[in-house]
């Protein structure tokens, strides 16, 4: 059987090794194989600098200091730098990868050098990888836009899931005070649209693989939110059609559910009414959810800023990983890279 490729995006700090934790905890052994990757500034070589002319006019030179000279004398170039950083990276590595391997993973480890984000995408692409898997500061707003984030780059690169979280103090206790023998719970935010509904795939596949129980989520925004603000009154008509799209989405959670209990899932429904971030939240907190399972139309940049996201909300204030699946039209999977060069170890 073909295991699902994940890649873990690292960069050496201990809030990145934080997605470690629900890797560990929401994706089998049996069923997932794991990637490292450490991406860094690609390193240069040392030379000093040539000998300088004592004085103006004199035919005698010499070196600035004794750096210079032996520098100059022994070089380190480019790809020594290169090979020793790339040993320095692949052996800080290893703790991590040998953590995984005694877990019972499959895991291989790569180090690659230049952007971050570019490179993940690379890797993931000719590496057919399935899922990529990394921390974020989950910043938003204008700082968000001005700083960016390497977390939007991936997802605006890719069209496989990203799953995602937010670093939060003491994730370790958390995740580990939690009772081994309960079901792990998922919840899926969807609002009727095929959009939403491409969440479902990655859904039923990890929780037919851990056997995790899902919570369909449908969120109708009030019908104050709705309504003329400026009149001060919420039509008949408002309330009518407040009304009529509540037994639409329902209806619409309830033959989702059927259709994944025959697939033999664990599967309940819950509708709320009122912002669908925090909604979805509070849902997420109510059921101890473990994941957030949601769909981003991946907008970034000043369509972000100026219209927001549902995903980034959540994302933002989640105290659980978010594996956020990209919208897509022609398919979903990310085209292999002929350019795979990276060693496996």
């Amino acid at each position: 059987m073909t295991k699902t490729k994940v890649l873990i995006a690292l960069d050496g700090s201990a809030w990145s090794r934080q997605i470690l934790t629900p890797i560990r905890r929401l994706l089998s052994t049996a069923d997932h194989e794991l990637l490292l990757l450490r991406v860094a500034e690609l390193p240069k070589g040392i030379v000093g600098a040539p000998p300088r002319p004592i004085a103006a006019g004199w035919l005698s030179s010499m070196y600035e200091n004794k750096h210079d000279l032996e520098y100059s004398l022994h070089p380190i170039y480019d790809s020594q730098q290169e090979a020793n950083e790339r040993s320095a990276l692949e052996t800080a590595l290893l703790p991590d990868q040998q953590l995984l391997q005694r877990d019972g993973y499959v895991v291989s480890s790569f180090v690659r050098f230049g952007e971050p984000a570019q490179e993940i995408a690379d890797l993931a692409r000719c590496a057919n990888v399935d899922i990529v898997a990394m921390a974020t500061h989950g910043q938003t707003g204008l700082r968000h836009l001005l700083i960016g984030s390497v977390a939007e780059q991936v997802l605006d690169e890719l069209t496989i899931p990203v799953l995602l979280i937010r670093p939060i103090e003491r994730l370790q206790d958390q995740a580990l005070s939690r009772p081994a023998h309960r079901r792990l719970t998922a919840v899926v935010p969807l609002d009727g649209s095929p959009v939403a509904e491409q969440a479902l795939e990655c859904a039923t596949e990890l929780a037919l693989s851990i056997g995790a129980r899902l919570v369909l989520a449908a969120v109708e925004p009030t019908a104050g939110d709705v309504g003329l603000a400026e009149v001060g009154v919420i039509p008949y008509w408002v309330m009518a059609d407040h009304e009529a799209a509540l037994v639409r989405l329902n209806e619409y959670l309830k033959q989702t559910a059927v259709r994944l209990t025959r697939m033999g899932l664990q599967v309940e429904t819950r509708l709320s009414e009122g912002s669908p971030s925090e909604e979805i939240l509070h849902i997420s907190a109510v059921e101890q959810a473990d994941l957030i399972i949601m769909t981003t139309h991946g907008r970034s940049g000043m369509k972000r800023l100026m219209l927001g996201s549902v995903a980034a909300n959540v994302l933002q204030n989640a105290e659980v990983p978010v594996l956020l699946a990209r919208a897509w039209t022609h398919g979903h999977k990310a085209p292999a890279d002929t350019r795979y060069e990276a060693a496996q170890r």
